[in-house]
């Protein structure tokens, strides 16, 4: 694949799900969750979690993936900035991929 192709599917697939999933999930299921759990921190926390796995909709990544919305949601809670999640997720993501290019 070309520079340009591995920029746009870097792009496609790191940037733009890491801002909008960390939007959504941390900005506004997690707030959610808070209200819902009487703000039991972790309790929201991980219920979070467990929902952005589940809708990744990957069974075989559903564990791993509890536990990375799980580390999510606790940067987000610690520093109090939705930039922390968004930068860890873009991270995880365009690693994922790096990883793919360099095995083909």
């Amino acid at each position: 694949m070309a520079r340009e192709g591995k920029l746009l599917v870097l792009i496609g697939m790191a940037v733009i799900p890491g801002i909008t999933e960390e939007l959504f999930f941390r900005g506004a299921v997690l707030r959610w969750m808070r209200r819902v759990t009487n703000n039991r921190h972790h309790a929201a926390i991980w219920l979070t979690g467990i929902v952005f796995s589940l809708v990744h909709f990957d069974l075989a990544g559903l564990i791993p993936r509890i536990f990375l919305g799980a580390y999510l949601g606790y940067a987000y809670h610690h520093t109090r900035s939705i930039y922390v999640p968004m930068t860890l997720h873009i991270l995880n993501n365009a690693f994922a991929l790096w990883s793919l290019f360099l095995s083909k």
